[in-house]
């Protein structure tokens, strides 16, 4: 899906290079993101959003520092410094806030609707019981 992306805006795509980036983004933000889910993921709408995206923030950083090393260093995109990958390959990052974005709003809304399902079955239970009992009565 991020070559399609890449593609679509004009970008050249060296495919180790997505792969590589993919590889360490997602075992490198995910465990960290996942570690740090106590913090947002249970909060009240405004609130979860603003600390998911604070701690999203805090994190793309440094693990995309790390990522440019790797990437540098074993399939770099082109022949170019660390410096200058570091400053041109905020395209990458910034597609994996986006994804991590949709992520949570599609997480939070399946375990909204999730959560008042559960909510409605028991409420139909406890009406089919009381309309039972009222059955027995008359």
């Amino acid at each position: 899906m991020l070559a399609a992306v890449f593609w679509a805006i004009g970008q050249r795509i060296n495919p180790a290079t997505l792969v590589l980036y993919s590889m360490l983004f997602g075992n490198v933000g995910t465990p960290i993101m996942e570690a740090l889910h106590r913090f947002y993921w249970n909060k009240p709408f405004p609130y979860n959003w603003l600390w998911f995206s604070l701690i999203v923030l805090l994190v793309v950083g440094p693990v995309y520092i790390g990522c440019c090393v790797v990437v540098w260093w074993l399939a770099p995109p082109s022949a170019q410094t660390l410096g200058h990958l570091l400053r041109t390959g905020w395209k990458f990052p910034a597609l994996v806030v986006v994804f991590s974005c949709l992520q949570f709003l599609y997480g939070t809304t399946r375990d909204r609707l999730e959560k008042r399902n559960r909510e409605l079955q028991r409420s139909a239970e406890v009406g089919s019981a009381q309309l039972e009992v009222q059955k027995q009565e008359l």
